[in-house]
């Protein structure tokens, strides 16, 4: 990008590269420059000429998807709600869970973006999980900020970031000097994003450009943690938690077991683990001699 900042031996150079034979047989080369150039007057190279018109016109999303690397950049996905804890988190570690179950090769990795954050410590992060030739590095950038708010230099730094990510498989931290290449990996990129799309195409359009857009389900799967949390919510709310911590008193538990032919094999298993565990629902902290459990057991032939 920006070709004809670069100065006329710099300008020669890419010159003699694109006229290499066969140089684009397995590479595409895509260069943007605001005036005339000698890559402009070059006759192998091929021209598009844009105007403020045209650019108007142009369909950014068509053009951004054949500009970045679907070798490298396997998935790049978009996870926006503009309301808060609608499970966009949750969706993006079930796709991470995905991908873990499908390539034993994969690294995971989740990266806060917040005022806090800069170049370098995304940079450094990254760096550590250099992911190597053969393994699929998944990314969840998680926006802790609106964009549309944010600091400008800051939302400036991050747009930096992503253009140079995307476009060049690099990125170099201007301050400190630090920087992380891609190489031959390959990259699965989530990025949750606080608030609706508008802003991302504002102030960071090659996100909106390039990535496919999914929203949190409406439904939500209850996996048997949340099941559990939800119960003990549940308790909690109706008082009937604090029945373990209850005063103990004699208790008198009268069991009915059925003991005929249709309760054989898994029925009656079922029925003595359901009366365990009435038994130790009802048995507070405490309950200790001299006090007396009363169980009769009653056989139904």
């Amino acid at each position: 990008m920006n070709i004809q900042d670069l100065n006329g031996e710099q300008q020669e150079v890419l010159a003699e590269f694109l006229s290499t034979p066969k140089i684009f047989e397995n590479c595409t080369l895509n260069l943007v420059q605001l005036s005339d150039t000698i890559i402009h007057a070059s006759p192998w190279v091929e021209q598009k000429v844009w105007n403020d018109k045209s650019l108007m016109k142009l369909d950014l999303r068509l053009k951004m998807s054949q500009i970045i690397n679907k070798e490298v950049f396997e998935r790049l996905c978009v996870v926006s709600s503009s309301t808060s804890g609608s499970g966009k988190s949750h969706l993006i570690q079930g796709e991470m869970t995905k991908l873990r179950a499908k390539n034993k090769n994969v690294r995971t990795l989740c990266i806060p973006i917040h005022e806090q954050t800069t170049l370098t410590r995304i940079i450094d992060t990254l760096n550590r999980h250099q992911p190597s030739s053969n393994c699929l590095l998944a990314v969840h950038f998680s926006f802790m900020i609106d964009v549309s708010s944010g600091r400008e230099s800051f939302i400036n730094a991050l747009n930096y970031f992503f253009n140079s990510l995307l476009l060049t498989k690099s990125v170099e931290d201007p301050v400190s000097g630090s920087s992380f290449r891609i190489g031959w990996a390959r990259i699965s990129m989530f990025v949750e994003l606080q608030g609706d799309l508008s802003s991302l195409r504002n102030h960071i359009p090659i996100l909106y450009s390039s990535a496919t857009f999914l929203e949190p389900p409406q439904v939500y799967e209850i996996d048997h943690k949340a099941r559990r949390v939800g119960l003990y919510l549940r308790a909690y709310q109706d008082g009937t938690i604090d029945r373990k911590f209850e005063k103990a008193t004699v208790k008198c538990i009268i069991f009915m077991i059925d003991m005929s032919g249709s309760m054989r094999g898994w029925p009656f298993e079922a029925a003595i683990q359901n009366a365990l565990a009435i038994f130790d629902s009802h048995v507070h902290v405490g309950d200790v001699s001299p006090v007396f459990l009363h169980v009769l057991i009653v056989y139904i032939v």
